[in-house]
């Protein structure tokens, strides 16, 4: 979180840095990484929509892809804005500033 909240980053810096901290909050709530049963999801296969594939993969981007469809660069534009909204002033407002306060992985909560 201090790297994409330093100011003095260039915007690809920051931009790594948060697509890395999103990667990794993804990659927490990702149930088999606890465990690292079968590689994280990696080798377990399952159905998804009809088609096989690796509980991992489709954890990681087909649930987030079926949630934004279509699949076009407008939607997941406006997918992500709504998710903006509700982080600056809808059900997760409350929550950032403890958010923004928690780069010390120690005392998480």
């Amino acid at each position: 979180t201090q790297r994409v909240q330093d100011g003095r980053l260039t915007a690809q810096n920051t931009a790594e840095a948060l697509k890395f901290l999103v990667h990794l909050i993804g990659d927490i709530t990702q149930p088999l990484h606890a465990e690292a049963l079968a590689v994280g999801g990696n080798d377990i296969d399952v159905l998804w929509n009809g088609a096989s594939n690796n509980l991992h993969h489709v954890w990681d981007t087909e649930m987030v892809t079926k949630l934004a469809e279509p699949d076009t660069a407008a939607n997941l534009d406006a997918w992500t804005g709504a998710i903006v909204n509700e982080i600056r002033s809808g059900a997760y407002a409350s929550s950032v500033s403890s958010w923004l306060s928690c780069s010390d992985v120690t005392q998480a909560e």
